[in-house]
């Protein structure tokens, strides 16, 4: 189990982010920052836990089991490499990860587009693979997307980028309604009790 530190300026503030981080589920305490941490404020932490070592070994029983093809741990590369379908990450790292491959994404079109206009010879063999082109910057363009699952609540939700347009919005919804119609949430309830870590319950870490 792996321990985070957020510290905070007075006993108040470390409250107020205990009471706001329980809100959204995660398990957080209030605790006296270690010496040599404590260099303002009153000394006061909000300790979070995150179960890295629990969740790997519960994935790991589910693919010995059968129920699901496991792989493993990933490296950044591996991402877009098809070894892995479902890659599974802490929030602040999984929107890095995507925010990064955007900007890689533009960058890339914006380079291959001056390759192409360079001269003559390569506007021409632009203009044959016109169509190709065009295919795949379309597998590659975030609106159309629209948005990806919220998994681990009751209902079906999509969460758009916040810079969406109105073809974000469009692919958004469609995407709502395959999420809907997907049975994925009836699939977690069935299976809810595999995803339980070991004494969570016992420790009050439900």
């Amino acid at each position: 189990m792996t321990q985070y530190l957020i510290m905070c300026r007075s006993l108040t503030y470390a409250q107020r982010a205990q009471k706001q981080l329980e809100s959204l589920g995660i398990t957080a305490n209030v605790v006296k920052a270690p010496q040599g941490l404590n260099t303002s404020g009153c000394g006061y932490a909000v300790s979070v836990y995150r179960h890295f070592d629990e969740a790997y070994a519960l994935l790991k029983k589910a693919g010995d089991e059968g129920r699901i093809n496991f792989v493993g741990n990933v490296e950044g590369t591996d991402v877009f490499a098809g070894k892995a379908e479902v890659v599974v990450t802490d929030g602040f790292t999984g929107n890095v990860l995507l925010k990064t491959t955007e900007g890689v994404i533009k960058f890339m079109m914006g380079a291959l587009k001056g390759v192409f206009y360079k001269n003559t010879v390569n506007k021409l063999a632009a203009a044959v693979l016109k169509g190709d082109l065009k295919e795949m910057k379309k597998s590659m363009d975030v609106n159309e997307v629209g948005g990806t699952a919220l998994i681990g609540i009751s209902k079906p939700v999509v969460k758009a980028h916040g810079s969406s347009n109105a073809a974000s919005i469009f692919a958004a919804v469609r995407q709502a309604i395959a999420f809907a119609d997907s049975g994925l949430i009836s699939d977690i309830n069935a299976n809810i009790e595999y995803m339980k870590i070991k004494g969570e319950e016992e420790n009050g870490q439900a």
